[in-house]
């Protein structure tokens, strides 16, 4: 990471852990360029919520030690921070903040003039240059963060066992609780409200086709049996027709 700051700015790099209600933290994201996150992927859900509130913080106010008055400066910090495993993102609300990548080569030595490089970027800044994403751009963000993302175990046993369907197509027609009830009969899984609050994300996440009946929201899916679930993971050949066990819809509501 040192390698990225000219010698004349080293000393505005930070490496270590960040702590939103710590004071210290507050000033490096005021005072440093670059914050380096150690033990990135060892941070929990609660520790990623606090982490993305202050990645978004334009500024920060605060009384600095022996001050007599609280202070309104600019977050100029930048973070980055690398991990050893491929799922890292356990936040299900989203993850554009992050612009992941994997490394696959380290150039120690270049011939690349450092001091040229922010030159260049100056002169952008100074230009107009947009550095903020629109809307398009995030889309890809999210697109691209999903290979990075850890999935819970509801939503795992979702993509394994429903597919979703159109009205014509559909087996079942299920909201939540009853999706998870039939995931509970092929994995030891407890009901519980939360877990149906994962699946309800997971469901939304995907784009399982929701639909209006008998006043009731429901989503239109198909149930997969073991031989199509097996053919899924082996991913070989033609996949096999709905069994006829399978097409029984024990779970439909009437028209």
């Amino acid at each position: 990471m040192e390698k990225l700051m000219p010698k004349q700015l080293k000393e505005y790099i930070f490496s270590g852990t960040i702590n939103p209600s710590n004071k210290d933290t507050l000033i490096h994201l005021a005072e440093c360029m670059l914050i380096n996150l150690d033990e990135l992927e060892n941070l929990n859900r609660s520790e990623i919520g606090s982490l993305k509130e202050i990645i978004t913080k334009t500024h920060i106010r605060m009384r600095k030690a022996y001050g007599h008055n609280n202070e309104n400066m600019p977050r100029r910090a930048s973070f980055a921070g690398s991990v050893n495993t491929a799922q890292f993102l356990n936040d299900t609300t989203g993850s554009r903040r992050f612009l992941c990548f994997e490394v696959e080569h380290i150039e120690y030595t270049h011939n690349i003039d450092i001091n040229k490089v922010y030159a260049q970027a100056l002169q952008l800044h100074k230009s107009g240059f947009r550095h903020w994403f629109n809307q398009e751009e995030i889309k890809e963000i999210n697109a691209n963060n999903e290979q990075y993302q850890m999935r819970s175990p509801e939503e795992e046993l979702l993509l394994t066992w429903f597919e979703s369907a159109t009205k014509e197509t559909a087996q079942y027609f299920l909201n939540t609780t009853q999706i998870l009830q039939m995931i509970t009969n092929r994995a030891n899984l407890n009901i519980s409200d939360a877990s149906v609050t994962k699946l309800g994300k997971a469901l939304r996440k995907h784009g399982y086709n929701r639909i209006m009946r008998n006043n009731s929201y429901v989503y239109a899916v198909n149930f997969l049996d073991y031989e199509i679930v097996d053919h899924k993971n082996k991913d070989s050949g033609e996949p096999p027709k709905l069994s006829e066990k399978q097409t029984e819809i024990p779970y439909r509501f009437p028209n």
